[in-house]
């Protein structure tokens, strides 16, 4: 017998109509009156199911659409004790990068009276584009799920489902349900089966999914919408047509399964990691394994000597650049025929350790030439990232990067802190 906390889900399965909003909102809303009257409370939606696939020429428009299709969500939420979770473009035009405005990828969570959560789409599928349509989000979300206090919920967009670690952290932050928006497409709909049960699995969760089918634009969609539960049954599946799948999920299993083992827990803690300060030449024999495995390689150097929420900021946009991070950390003696004899304020051991406890940090290691210009040739990094106060011209080891295809991306400062200003603010008594 079910639980308190059981919760009934709806999966609406079915082909977006290739950018006709008005037919595609028509179809949703009929959908949503129907998992209500079958009992149920939360209705999940594919990825894009607006409009279905975008170009970029298409997306800013499609996306000013969406504040209008969000006020009528929450109002039938509201008028039919509904949760629904899709897929919507979203735009900031007043956040743009040159002359084109940001674009994501959005799953809303939409509940009686409000949008209670959102999560922009983190790992874009760049065969089909749309690394030129949307910008990638950065944040991971869980939310509890309304009238569920004791389910949380995470979200995963199409693509994001082939990365165990984003399900695997949703899990962590408390997610007893993951969520799957997707246009999935029919050529690898094994693929969607296979790791819709994984991620079950692994994490000892439910796994929902819904995914569009058919075939608008001439793609033919997997369908195959379907919920798992924490052992990896397949509790409900949608085949390949239209269809509103309804079924009861029971948090309770989740506890029973995992009384048994726990593979969802988080490893111990480790503050700092030896691992990630290496001298040179081992360095390069990781740069290049990494490579070969199809990585992109993030450089950047600095002395890092008082450690502060600048510098946090700057190494964590500049991970986002690529796959691994490594950090030319300058040597005591660089730092003092620089900075003068009072410096540094923390010896070499103890800076790479403190950069080697932030997560954002792959690889630390020391330079002691006065620039970085060597330790660059050796490791050959794809991008090269400095602060935006430096003119590219002028970063050491520019022109060696971008002439080997790679790129140098300026990062500015967003916190107006530097160390010397708090050893001078120290020195004054604070």
């Amino acid at each position: 017998m079910p639980g308190k906390a059981a919760v009934k889900i709806a999966i609406f399965q079915f082909p977006p109509a290739a950018g006709n909003i008005e037919e595609n909102k028509q179809r949703v809303q009929a959908a949503l009156q129907e998992a209500s009257a079958q009992g149920a409370t939360l209705v999940l939606l594919p990825e894009l199911w607006s409009t279905g696939l975008l170009s970029p020429r298409m997306a800013l428009d499609a996306a000013s659409a969406t504040p209008g299709i969000l006020e009528i969500l929450v109002s039938l939420c509201e008028k039919l004790k509904l949760t629904v979770v899709g897929s919507l473009p979203e735009a900031d035009l007043g956040n743009s990068k040159g002359d084109r405005p940001t674009v994501w990828n959005t799953t809303f969570v939409t509940c009686p009276g409000k949008v209670c959560a959102k999560y922009r789409k983190i790992n874009l599928f760049m065969p089909m584009g749309e690394h030129r349509v949307f910008t990638p989000g950065t944040e991971h979300v869980v939310f509890s799920v309304p009238g569920v206090p004791e389910l949380r919920a995470g979200l995963m967009t199409c693509f994001d489902l082939r990365f165990p670690e984003l399900a695997r952290d949703l899990v962590w932050k408390g997610a007893g349900l993951v969520l799957v928006s997707a246009l999935w497409p029919m050529v690898r709909k094994s693929h969607f089966e296979l790791l819709m049960q994984a991620r079950a699995v692994e994490n000892q969760c439910f796994v929902a999914g819904a995914n569009a089918c058919g075939t608008p634009e001439n793609m033919e969609f997997a369908g195959a919408s379907s919920i798992i539960d924490p052992v990896g049954d397949v509790l409900c599946s949608a085949g390949s047509d239209q269809k509103l799948l309804v079924h009861e999920i029971d948090p309770e299993q989740i506890k029973a399964v995992r009384q048994r083992f726990v593979s969802s827990l988080p490893p111990v803690h480790q503050a700092c990691s030896s691992s990630k300060f290496l001298p040179v030449g081992e360095l390069v024999h990781e740069v290049r394994a990494r490579k070969q495995a199809g990585q992109k390689m993030v450089f950047t150097n600095g002395c890092f000597d008082l450690l502060h929420a600048g510098h946090v900021h700057y190494l964590t946009e500049a991970r986002r650049q690529g796959h691994f991070l490594v950090i030319g950390l300058n040597s005591d003696s660089s730092i003092r025929a620089i900075k003068g004899p009072d410096r540094p304020v923390n010896i070499e051991e103890r800076r790479a350790a403190v950069l080697s406890a932030l997560e954002c940090v792959d690889y630390v290691t020391l330079f002691g030439d006065p620039t970085p210009e060597n330790l660059i040739t050796r490791l050959e990094p794809d991008v090269l990232v400095k602060g935006a106060d430096w003119e590219e011209d002028a970063i050491v080891g520019a022109s060696f990067v971008k002439s080997r295809g790679g790129k140098v991306v300026r990062i500015p400062f967003v916190h107006p802190t530097s160390t010397t200003d708090t050893i001078n603010r120290i020195r004054r008594g604070g």
